[in-house]
């Protein structure tokens, strides 16, 4: 079982670089803009959060 979880915390780390290194200047709230997949549930929930926090249509980082 240790092997698993090696694995998937190399995958992780590889990700982690990734995506700490993406700078978006325009980050759009409403789903319809984009297509998602199952995969993007946590980044669903957190622009559910902006917009529950009041930003418009973009939230600008």
């Amino acid at each position: 079982m240790q092997d698993v979880y090696d694995f998937n915390l190399r995958i992780f780390e590889e990700d982690k670089a990734i995506v700490e290194a993406q700078m978006p200047e325009w980050l759009p709230l409403d789903p319809a803009e984009e297509a998602h997949i199952p995969a993007d549930m946590s980044s669903m929930t957190y622009r559910r959060g902006l917009k529950a926090l009041g930003l418009n249509r973009f939230f600008t980082c």
